[in-house]
């Protein structure tokens, strides 16, 4: 369990860089795409804590599964939210929630 953990972090910071070079493709990155890629970052930093906390003892409890879970969701929650604050999601938009939502899977 602890080195899936661990590989599921790697997928999670690899899919930071993937936001930002996606958002910077076209060499503008918009206010919401800023806001999308900062809010992940908040999240993802709260989630490597605890991933550094749970692998202290190389086992994973359960309890420390379901938080970890929880934070999962609570990246993809706020990035949506944040996306949507202008009532739309527009193609950038998606593909940088679609990023986030395999980098969880």
């Amino acid at each position: 369990m602890v080195k899936e953990v661990i590989n599921k972090l790697a997928r999670i910071n690899e899919a930071l860089n993937s936001l930002i070079q996606k958002a910077s493709e076209d060499g503008i990155i918009t206010n919401e795409e800023r806001k999308i890629i900062d809010i992940a970052k908040q999240n993802i930093i709260s989630y490597e804590k605890l991933v550094h906390e749970a692998i202290e003892d190389n086992i994973i409890t359960k309890q420390e599964e379901l938080k970890l879970l929880e934070l999962e969701n609570q990246l993809l929650s706020d990035t949506y939210h944040v996306a949507l604050e202008d009532k739309a999601l527009d193609e950038d938009e998606i593909i940088l929630l679609k990023i986030l939502i395999n980098s969880v899977e």
